[in-house]
């Protein structure tokens, strides 16, 4: 299995997944051992988990590993800094390519231009979003027709 050929049942199990491993963290500072979880899951893949309060953005984390340049998410990365934005911030925001760019770059601490220096390496990623309609709610598939 790869990271795009996830079911609906898979989204939902990983969602919950993430929800129990930040859940336990957060209130017994321990970890989840990793034989917790369904052997399925058991490949090399990006992750990216992202913490919503209502509509307002309160955390996210993860690297998902570039699979392809020129399409999906963006990555920018120059010396020791990195930007990561996940595939549907653009449109949340209406954001044009150059937009895309900029605020990539901001991301990473670098100024909005710095995706035309030649020392700035950009890369595109694909993702498969699910997430829960409300917290401990229905989870759902995003359309991929709402992103780039």
């Amino acid at each position: 299995m790869t990271n795009f050929q996830f079911s609906d049942s898979d989204g939902i199990e990983l969602v919950k997944m993430a929800r129990r491993v930040v859940t336990e963290f957060l209130k017994n500072n321990s970890k989840i051992s990793d034989s917790e979880f369904d052997s399925k899951f058991d490949f090399s893949s990006g992750v990216f988990v992202t913490l919503n309060k209502e509509d307002d953005l309160r955390g996210c984390i993860g690297y998902p590993t570039p699979v392809k340049k020129l399409s999906g998410g963006l990555i920018v990365e120059n010396d020791f800094s990195s930007g990561l934005l996940l595939p549907q911030v653009p449109t949340e925001y209406g954001w044009n390519e150059e937009e895309f760019l900029e605020h990539t770059c901001q991301k990473a601490g670098l100024n909005k231009d710095a995706w035309k220096e030649k020392s700035t390496t950009i890369s595109k990623f694909q993702g498969v979003i699910f997430k829960e309609e409300k917290p401990n709610g229905n989870i759902i598939r995003e359309s991929s027709n709402d992103l780039l």
